[in-house]
């Protein structure tokens, strides 16, 4: 094995850990975005008496909080 080619073996090491960090991360995201809409269950608390129209606009805030991290 010659330098050149243990150089581009390290790179494409290095490459592969990087996007496997990344790709968790998006995926913790995703979850904490979740948690973080239903912390302590207070959205879902809100829900009980409206009915339908409490949980649409729950499923709303928890998209809303979702897409603002990211």
């Amino acid at each position: 094995m010659n330098r050149e080619h243990f150089r581009v073996a390290c790179n494409e090491k290095r490459t592969r850990i990087s996007d496997a960090r990344r790709a968790d991360l998006k995926a913790h995201e995703a979850t904490a975005a979740k948690r973080n809409a239903f912390s302590h269950g207070a959205v879902i608390a809100s829900v009980g008496v409206g009915g339908a129209a409490d949980i649409v606009r729950a499923a709303t805030e928890a998209r809303a909080a979702q897409k603002n991290l990211g």
